[in-house]
């Protein structure tokens, strides 16, 4: 069996590394725990050897609202910590550059020989025999949209996750469901763009999508709404 492959029913025997990763047509974003806030590189890359820019994530692992900010001992102030004392952060590194990706990996030892690296996106199967052989890791792949959807429900059960952008006072004010949020929409918009429609828990289909995304839906999007 390729190391990039899991037999079915032995994920239990891995050991689980602290990262995972979505490797799109464009971006691959990695998530990762961390013991110390300060360890991220402040949104340029600098600070770190490799080019991918980092930052702490806004809420903890499991979406509870116990996550507090590291504000004062951290340099994002963004930065969240995890009801266990860790820290969650986020860093991006461009697909086309995916070595410099393994090599952070390597160099904050988030992928331990022999560890299961979850991944979703495009870049699972392109990518996986590389990253197994480089980090001698076994890659499990993630469907991408299973994964989103989630990760959606994560954050539907969790305090302030749901909110609405005010375009005049450019804040977000947090929306109260009331009845529960199904049915709803989900438009993913990455390389490419996927609409999907939420009936229930474990319940999505895929309306419709177009391969045309990110910056040319997003200036449609404002020429429409005149925004």
């Amino acid at each position: 069996m390729e190391p990039s492959e899991q037999a079915s029913g032995s994920s239990e025997l891995l050991t689980e590394c602290k990262c995972a990763l979505d490797i799109g047509g464009t971006l691959a974003k990695l998530i990762y725990f961390s013991d110390h806030g300060e360890e991220h590189t402040n949104g340029n890359g600098s600070g770190s050897s490799s080019s991918g820019s980092s930052s702490c994530a806004s809420g903890s692992a499991d979406g509870a609202a116990s996550g507090s900010s590291c504000g004062g001992g951290g340099s994002n102030p963004d930065c969240m910590k995890t009801p266990d004392g860790r820290y969650l952060l986020a860093a991006h590194f461009m697909t086309q550059r995916v070595d410099e990706l393994i090599a952070f990996l390597k160099e904050k030892q988030l992928v331990k020989p022999g560890e299961q690296l979850r991944v979703t996106g495009g870049g699972a199967f392109k990518f996986a025999d590389k990253i197994a052989q480089e980090l001698g890791a076994t890659v499990s792949k993630k469907d991408e949209m299973q994964a989103l959807m989630k990760g959606i429900e994560v954050a539907l059960a969790a305090n302030d996750e749901v909110f609405r952008y005010d375009l005049h006072t450019k804040q977000r004010e947090t929306v109260t469901l009331e009845g529960g949020a199904f049915p709803f929409l989900v438009v993913n918009i990455g390389s490419g763009v996927s609409v999907l429609k939420a009936n229930g828990p474990n319940d999505f289909v895929r309306v419709t999508g177009t391969c045309i995304g990110r910056g040319t839906v997003l200036g449609l999007a404002r020429l429409h709404m005149r925004f």
